[in-house]
């Protein structure tokens, strides 16, 4: 290795003295010819096929890029070659179409081939290139026997690989010395694809590596969120310094980075202030039904005032002998209170209403009963001829005033405004008149079909005799007859007193 590093320097030396000579920088044109000598060596790294150069591996490619800037004068002295991958750059140097562009954008082509020669010529021979990058694309891979085909080999290549146990870290150099330490890796050298196997092996446990490495440190942080959060030493004040003190010597603590375990402690931190939270408003409302049922018990009306309710909270078993109500913080006692008291007022305003309510609905039916004995009373009166549609109260009311239903009538009136007696009475007679002049008219016509005449000097027998003498007259009220006579009788007379007169 030390040799290989040796020829580089000297290499690198001579190079930039031969094209830059003493100036350490090269000129404009040289730079853009050097930068279009690595853009085309990076195309061929990526669309190459063949088995002699894998674009993946990302060290081969620096140094490729670093050789191809020593060509070109591009670094002095201070550019330093990764002595791990001399290996891999020697064997791409012998790539040809790598080579014919180094010799190509070096403007002395025979001291360029010539120094590549001296190169490859002095390889480390103890750490010899992978036959699968020396093999030639025109080469034909030979199947061992026990193998139908190509891809019974490859498979068992990748079951040799997995026996092997390799880390997704682990190097193709080192991956090779234990290879060749197992027998069954003779059957497998001439197999060309046996780095980019490998590679793809290592690529594929990197991903399940990283995916265990993931499933532990969320593991545990599950166990130190347990931790936290079941310990009882932690509360959402506690600082990250406290909690280090007191957990400090868990297993869960200690299996946590420290940037974890203070982002982790954060999020504990909050959730526990809300689980503090939760559980003080839970015990705010336990507390506030508790002292909502003491004072239902208690029975306080809706004018008790807080003062007076202390007195009588104190004295009652319920509440003097309860830690938590004792406890209970006062602006939430007097709002439980407030909410008591406004419940008994709502309860008393309901229950004022349901009893006015039913005193109303007595009142009125009270006055209703007065008001139909008061009717009965005048419709005896109208039976008997005592009442008529001519009648008057101050007539009537004598004869009305020592009956009972009449004072009845006369003091709920007085109580609850309602209707008096005298209102009764002269609806009553309203009907009793509009009765008086139905009958009227059809006495009036009974008498003009019977070409019946009324006198002066007439008898009401001989006139009630005659009407009766036609069916129609069974509906007229007596009352109501007498009256019409009484009233033709009347007209009669002042008929012939007027004829008296003009004589």
């Amino acid at each position: 290795m030390q040799n290989c590093n040796k020829v580089i320097t000297q290499f690198r030396c001579e190079k930039c003295s031969q094209i830059v000579g003493d100036n350490r920088y090269q000129s404009n044109t040289e730079q853009e010819n050097g930068l279009v000598l690595l853009s085309e060596v990076s195309d061929v790294l990526r669309n190459q096929n063949s088995s002699e150069a894998d674009p993946r591996d990302i060290g081969i490619y620096k140094n490729l890029m670093c050789i191809c800037g020593i060509a070109l004068g591009w670094f002095y002295l201070t550019v330093s070659i990764n002595a791990s991958h001399l290996t891999e750059v020697f064997v791409l140097l012998n790539n040809k179409i790598v080579r014919e562009m180094l010799v190509n954008a070096c403007s002395n082509k025979e001291d360029c081939c010539s120094k590549l020669s001296t190169i490859s010529e002095n390889s480390i021979t103890s750490d010899p290139p992978d036959a699968d990058y020396m093999s030639s694309p025109q080469r034909e891979t030979q199947i061992p026997n026990g193998y139908a085909n190509k891809q019974e080999w490859v498979e068992d290549f990748k079951k040799l690989l997995e026996g092997k146990n390799f880390s997704g870290s682990t190097a193709w150099r080192v991956a090779l010395r234990a290879l060749e330490a197992d027998p069954q890796y003779a059957r497998f050298r001439s197999l060309p694809e046996r780095r980019q196997l490998f590679n793809q092996h290592k690529t594929q446990r990197s991903k399940v590596e990283l995916e265990e490495r993931r499933a532990r440190e969320k593991e545990a942080r599950d166990r130190l969120e347990h931790l936290l959060l079941t310990c009882g030493k932690v509360d959402a004040r506690t600082p990250y310094a406290r909690c280090e003190e007191l957990l400090g010597g868990d297993e869960a603590w200690a299996a946590v980075a420290e940037s974890q375990r203070r982002e982790l402690l954060g999020d504990v931190r909050t959730a526990l202030e809300r689980r503090e939270r939760e559980q003080a408003r839970a015990r705010r409302r336990r507390s506030v039904r508790a002292l909502a049922a003491v004072l239902a018990l208690l029975r306080l009306p809706a004018s008790t005032t807080w003062h007076e309710a202390q007195a009588q909270l104190l004295l009652c078993p319920q509440f003097a002998c309860d830690a938590s109500l004792l406890a209970m913080d006062k602006l939430d006692a007097l709002a439980a209170f407030e909410e008591y008291i406004r419940g008994e007022e709502q309860r008393e305003r309901a229950q004022a209403k349901r009893l006015r309510e039913r005193q109303r609905r007595r009142a009125a039916r009270e006055g209703r009963c007065a008001r139909d004995a008061f009717l009965a009373l005048l419709a005896e009166r109208r039976a008997r001829g005592a009442l008529h549609a001519r009648s008057l109260w101050k007539e009537q009311q004598p004869h009305l005033l020592p009956d009972p239903r009449y004072q009845a009538l006369l003091r709920h009136a007085a109580e609850h405004d309602g209707s008096t007696p005298l209102d009764l009475f002269k609806f009553y007679v309203e009907e009793l008149k509009d009765k008086y002049y139905k009958d009227k008219k059809m006495v009036q016509k009974i008498l003009e079909e019977h070409n019946l005449v009324v006198k002066a000097r007439s008898c009401y027998e001989d006139f009630a005799r005659a009407v009766a003498v036609d069916a129609r007259s069974d509906d007229v009220e007596p009352a109501n007859l007498r009256l019409v006579f009484l009233s033709m009788v009347r007209r009669a007379r002042q008929r012939r007193g007027g004829d008296n007169h003009h004589h």
